[in-house]
């Protein structure tokens, strides 16, 4: 019975190490050299070493709307000195962004090139840490942005 026990045991920890290992995120985050954030808080800029991505140098300037919609006006994305404007449809229907919380993540892909992410959060009232926020992705990958997605909290 000790023996079936153990067995068990070992299955189960077998079993649970390596779905989680399955479901893991292989992003890593690209080292910051700059940030800028304007005295109203409305516009931010941030600057990464994307190197060990391919990307070369990147960056990018979200600027909120003055109208008090909590919304964002344009996001202008640069990647390796090509400048990229991101179309109004990746963002317009965001309510409560964050840019303050803006990041730049890449991950390796899977033999179709490397994805470079720009990330933020939205808020959200319940949230009790930054973590149970949503995080809105612009991705970007062989030289063209993709489409945007959204990442629920895991619970």
């Amino acid at each position: 019975m000790k023996t079936v026990f153990i067995a068990l045991i070992a299955f189960l920890c077998f079993f649970l190490s390596s779905g989680a290992q399955a479901a893991a995120s292989e992003e890593e985050f690209l080292p910051v050299r700059k940030v800028t954030i304007t005295e109203d808080g409305s516009k931010v800029t941030i600057t990464a070493d994307g190197t060990q991505g391919r990307f070369g140098e990147v960056s990018a300037t979200l600027e909120m709307t003055k109208d008090g919609t909590d919304r964002i006006k344009s996001i202008l994305l640069t990647v390796d000195g090509k400048e990229i404007v991101v179309p109004k449809e990746q963002f317009d229907d965001l309510r409560d962004p964050l840019i303050k919380t803006a990041q730049f993540r890449w991950e390796a892909g899977r033999g179709s090139g490397p994805w470079l992410y720009l990330t933020f959060q939205l808020a959200k009232q319940e949230a009790k840490s930054a973590s149970d926020r949503p995080r809105v992705y612009i991705c970007y990958q062989n030289g063209k942005l993709m489409e945007r997605s959204i990442r629920q909290p895991q619970k």
